[in-house]
């Protein structure tokens, strides 16, 4: 996962925990000792390091993703990775929900492997780690925005890496819980109204986007849905998932910082006017459709009565009421 040639690389998420934890339990050497010379009379001489003791977090990142090797993938085609990697947009965020989660924090994409279908990529770690302008964008958010209930359970599995599982009766059953784990990445945060859809910034709790971004992350999750378990008649699915992965992120880096896009009070401002629009045009297009609707199902009882009126008698059937199409202050109608 090398940058652009010439580019300047920006970690916008860094786990020291982790990293350190993932070197240890693959013992990893990440001293550094480079050995210096010094000339003697009689000739080269190898004397004892004078230069700085730590690596840097490229040379650390270097030395990880090449002990580790092709146990990170970056085409999880076969279920199961113990570590992935790959580049991608991230949408970041606080994941909220109770004292536990208080400096919780996520990010979630989706992949395309080169077989099957694509995975929805959830991961989870402290709002500590990322950079300082990122923690601060975090929008103000009101008492009606949706956080999710199930979020003391999903804190539950990833304190557990997985093992855990009570959110509902049986404890093997990690669909639920994996649908449960996307549809904050997706919805935390979303006015009561729900129009949220491509524009992260008008949720509440969101933190901002990375545009190519390079991420390295252990896996302890990965779920593929059961189809005739998710799937309603038509095969639709919830956000359309297929196979979902849960797990920490050690370090997200990008090729400068204009690759990180943080949400500033101005772009939340514009995004939710923007929203609002939508939302009108929505209910402008629900109006026409029912008013459409309604001239279609009375315009046979009309022609009926007028027929009747013609004839001196009354229609054999009264007109149908017509059912609201969810236009704002619509009500059922029925034809003069």
């Amino acid at each position: 996962m090398g940058g652009e040639l010439g580019s300047v690389r920006q970690y916008q998420y860094w786990s020291e925990r982790l990293v350190n934890e993932v070197a240890e339990s693959n013992s990893i050497d990440l001293s550094h000792r480079p050995a210096s010379w010094s000339f003697t009379f009689r000739g080269l001489q190898r004397t004892s390091p004078k230069a700085r003791e730590t690596l840097f977090r490229n040379e650390v990142a270097e030395r990880i993703a090449r002990a580790i090797g092709q146990r990170a993938v970056d085409d999880p085609v076969t279920p199961g990775p113990e570590y992935l990697k790959g580049v991608a947009d991230l949408d970041m965020f606080r994941f909220v929900g109770g004292h536990s989660t208080e400096h919780a924090a996520g990010m979630c994409t989706r992949i395309f492997p080169s077989e099957g279908s694509w995975i929805d990529v959830c991961l989870f770690g402290s709002l500590h780690n990322f950079l300082d302008r990122i923690r601060a964008a975090e929008a103000p958010h009101g008492r009606s925005d949706w956080w999710s209930s199930s979020a003391p359970w999903i804190y539950e599995l990833l304190e557990s890496r997985g093992r855990v599982n009570t959110w509902l009766d049986d404890p093997d059953d990690y669909e639920s819980i994996a649908m449960e784990i996307l549809k904050v990445c997706i919805d935390q945060g979303m006015k009561r109204d729900g129009f949220h859809y491509g524009a992260p910034e008008t949720r509440s709790f969101t933190l901002g986007h990375s545009r190519r971004a390079e991420f390295f992350a252990s896996v302890f999750l990965d779920v593929t849905l059961t189809p005739e378990r998710w799937e309603d008649d038509d095969g639709r699915r919830p956000y359309g998932a297929h196979r979902i992965m849960v797990g920490f992120p050690l370090w997200v880096r990008t090729n400068g910082p204009e690759s990180m896009i943080v949400y500033t009070p101005e772009m939340r401002q514009e995004a939710e006017i923007r929203r609002q629009r939508d939302i009108e045009r929505s209910y402008e297009h629900d109006r026409r459709l029912t008013a459409k609707r309604a001239l279609e199902q009375c315009a046979p009882h009309r022609a009926e009565a007028e027929a009747s009126a013609a004839l001196g008698r009354s229609p054999s059937t009264p007109p149908p009421v017509v059912e609201s199409g969810g236009g704002a202050g619509d009500s059922s109608q029925r034809p003069d």
